[in-house]
C-alpha cells in the first residue's frame, strides 16, 4: 500500500498538491553580475529542479548571466526602452496572470510592478525581495498590503517592520546563499603572492582602500599582487582608480578581471580574499570565499558577517586602519590552509544548506498564496 493517498497525512497531500500546482514567476531588470542577480538564478534553478513551473521576466534584457539558467525556465525579455511604456506594462501584467507567485527582485523593479498593478490589477500577492533597503519609497510603503516582504538580513526585516509598517506576519528574513561548485585547492597550488577582491567597481565598494592597502604592503617589502574581479559600473570611479594606480606605480601589481561569471572556479588559488565595502546587506561574495575554503578579510558589515564573525573572528575587522589590515592579512596567509578549508567547508554545509534555504522560500510562497 506504499504511496496510497489514503495513508498519507494531510500535510504530505497538501505539499504534493502545492508543489504540482505552483507556478513561480521571477521579475528582475537584467541578469548582469551582482549579488541579487546571482540569488535570482539560484532560486529559479533550484525550484525548476524541484519540479515547479518557473518563469523570469527581464524588464530590460536577459543579461550576461542568463546562460546559467536551467533550460526549462520560461524567459520573457521586455527590452524596455521607455520606463512607462503602457504596452510593455500590460504585456508584463498579462504574463504575470499565468503564474501563482510573483517574486520581485530589488526596489526599483518592485515600484515598476506596483505602478503597473495599479492600472491592471492582478489577484496575486507579490513577494518583494529586498536586497538593499533602508530607504523609504512612498509607493512601496503606501502599497505594503500588496506584498510579502523578504529582507536578506534581520536588520532589513526589522527596519521594514518599523519604517514601512509591514506587519510581522508578512515580514521575513532569508539570508542569501550560493551553491558550492568548487573543489579543494592543495596548498602547493595556492598563489602565495596574490590576493583577490571580488567586487563590481563602484564607489560604495571602497576599492581604493584595497589599492592603498597594497601600496602599504609594498612599502613594507611585501610585493603582493591584487586581482579585482568585477565589472566597472561607475566609469568615473574606475578611471580614478586607474589614475591612482599609476600615481602609486602599481601598474604591474593590480589586475582588473572582467566578464568572469564562475567565480568559484578561480578564486580558490589566491592567498587571501578581501571585501572592503563599509556597508552591505550580504555580502554574497563572502559565502563564495567560504565555499572555496579561501581565507578572507572583510570589514564587519552585513548579515554574513553577523553569521560568521564568532566562528571565524580573524576573518573580520571593524576599522579601516591600514596597519590593522596588514597585520591581519599576514596572519591569515600564515595559517594552516588545510585545516582552514576543513573548518570553512563544515561551516558552509551547516549555515548555507540549500535544502533549508529552499524550504524557507516554500514557506514564504505558501504565505503569499494564502493572502
Amino acid at each position: 500500500m506504499i504511496g496510497c493517498p489514503a495513508l498519507m497525512s494531510n500535510t504530505v497531500l497538501f505539499s504534493l498538491y502545492f508543489k504540482k500546482a505552483m507556478r513561480i514567476l521571477y521579475i528582475i531588470d537584467t541578469l548582469s553580475k551582482g549579488g541579487a542577480e546571482r540569488v535570482c538564478i539560484e532560486l529559479a534553478n533550484s525550484f525548476t529542479e524541484k519540479g515547479y513551473e518557473v518563469g523570469i521576466i527581464f524588464l530590460l534584457k536577459e543579461g550576461s548571466l542568463a546562460n546559467e539558467l536551467h533550460p526549462n525556465i520560461k524567459r520573457y525579455a521586455l527590452n524596455r526602452k521607455w520606463k512607462f511604456n503602457p504596452f510593455l506594462m500590460y504585456k508584463m501584467i498579462s504574463i504575470m496572470r499565468k503564474f501563482d507567485i510573483i517574486h520581485v527582485h530589488m526596489r526599483h523593479v518592485m515600484k515598476y510592478v506596483l505602478v503597473a498593478n495599479l492600472f491592471w490589477p492582478v489577484k496575486i500577492k507579490f513577494v518583494f525581495h529586498d536586497h538593499f533597503g533602508k530607504h523609504i519609497d512612498f509607493l512601496i510603503k503606501l502599497l505594503r498590503h500588496n506584498y510579502i516582504y523578504v529582507g536578506v538580513s534581520n536588520d532589513l526585516k526589522e527596519w521594514a517592520i518599523d519604517n514601512l509598517k509591514i506587519s510581522e506576519a508578512k515580514a521575513f528574513c532569508i539570508p542569501n546563499i550560493v551553491r558550492k561548485y568548487s573543489q579543494k585547492i592543495s596548498k602547493e597550488k595556492v598563489w602565495k603572492d596574490r590576493i583577490v577582491l571580488v567586487s563590481n567597481i563602484r564607489k560604495l565598494k571602497n576599492v581604493e582602500f584595497a589599492i592603498d592597502l597594497l601600496y602599504n604592503l609594498h612599502q613594507r617589502g611585501y610585493l603582493i599582487k591584487l586581482d579585482v574581479i568585477g565589472e566597472p559600473i561607475e566609469n568615473d570611479y574606475f578611471n580614478s582608480l586607474v589614475n591612482k594606480i599609476q600615481i602609486l606605480r602599481l601598474g604591474n601589481y593590480v589586475n582588473f578581471i572582467y566578464n568572469e561569471s564562475r567565480i568559484q572556479s578561480i578564486i580558490g588559488q589566491y592567498a587571501v580574499g578581501m571585501h572592503t565595502s563599509p556597508s552591505e546587506t550580504g555580502p554574497l561574495v563572502l559565502i563564495e570565499y567560504l565555499a572555496c575554503g579561501l581565507p578572507f578579510l572583510s570589514f564587519k558589515t552585513g548579515e554574513v558577517a553577523a553569521q560568521l564573525a564568532n566562528e571565524l573572528p580573524d576573518f573580520f575587522i571593524s576599522d579601516f586602519e591600514i596597519n590593522h589590515w596588514i597585520e591581519r592579512l599576514i596572519k591569515l596567509v600564515d595559517m594552516d590552509r588545510g585545516r582552514l578549508q576543513e573548518r570553512m567547508s563544515s561551516l558552509f554545509d551547516r549555515l548555507y544548506n540549500q535544502d533549508h534555504y529552499i524550504s524557507q522560500w516554500q514557506k514564504v510562497y505558501k504565505r503569499a498564496s494564502n493572502y
